[in-house]
């Protein structure tokens, strides 16, 4: 394959998550040990000594976007698999499946392609229509809400540079980058969800996410015990177990009741 029709794996991360680095490998080589990609991981200025991958370094920690933009521009191909580093693998990576999505996004030429599912009560936020070509994928609503989000995805490189706004963190990304693919009539494609599936799933099934606003969850705790991966204890707050069941409550709720909450939290918040 000629370099400028490369697909190769992207891990956006940057310094304050460094800690993070060696459990996702440690995760990612247990459960995809035959990736067919060059695995690029993006750093500020810290390197990452690890067999098989090269660290990509945007300098100076500036914002989300910047840092995304200066390292994209250092990475080959033309299509690229974007993964967050606080997302462990934790079932063995279906590679056939993998590569039937970058056929079918490259035969497509489409802009990006959404490798993680979702519980079908999530579908209000990104509404899609299968293709009758092959019913396991399907093409998003143009307009979605998140259209396009950071969840693991094939994304054409130059789509993805064109719609990222220097300043913006991952959350202003995902909302005004679906405005911009609305806006430019994207093609954009996702897999189809299983009915029955009560979780993250899909071909590269992975914890969502182990940290949350810098907090880390639980789950990668009990992950790390399982597998026998280390991770460091020390490096930022650990949820308690109250939280993990009141997030857990919340996540379990029909998303109309979820809406239903925030708006009344909204409402009590303007008053005080």
């Amino acid at each position: 394959m000629q370099a400028e029709n490369q697909t190769s794996v992207v891990v956006i991360s940057c310094d304050a998550y460094q800690d993070l680095w060696e459990p996702f490998f440690a995760f990612f080589r247990k459960f995809w040990t035959d990736c067919p990609y060059k695995v690029y991981l993006t750093s500020n200025q810290q390197e990452f000594n690890s067999p098989g991958i090269s660290v990509v370094k945007s300098g100076i920690p500036s914002d989300w976007s910047s840092e995304l933009l200066a390292a994209l521009e250092q990475i080959p191909g033309d299509y690229i698999l974007v993964m967050l580093e606080d997302y462990f693998l934790r079932k063995p990576v279906d590679t056939k499946f993998i590569r039937d999505a970058e056929n079918l996004v490259r035969g497509q030429n489409a802009d990006y392609l959404k490798v993680t599912c979702f519980p079908s009560k999530y579908n209000e936020l990104w509404p899609y229509k299968k293709m009758e070509s092959d019913p396991r994928f399907a093409r998003i609503n143009n307009g979605a809400k998140y259209e396009v989000c950071l969840q693991v995805a094939f994304w054409k490189k130059e789509f993805l540079k064109s719609i990222l706004t220097r300043g913006e963190s991952p959350w202003q990304f995902e909302i005004e980058g679906s405005k911009k693919a609305a806006r430019n009539n994207a093609s954009c494609l996702c897999i189809v969800e299983n009915k029955f599936s009560l979780g993250v799933h899909g071909p590269l099934k992975h914890l969502c996410g182990a940290v949350t606003k810098g907090v880390l969850m639980r789950e990668a705790l009990r992950m790390g015990r399982k597998y026998n991966v280390g991770i460091n204890l020390n490096a930022r707050p650990i949820e308690s177990p109250a939280r993990e069941i009141a997030r857990r409550i919340r996540i379990a709720m029909p998303m109309f009741v979820r809406h239903g909450l925030d708006f009344l939290g909204s409402r009590l918040n303007r008053k005080r």
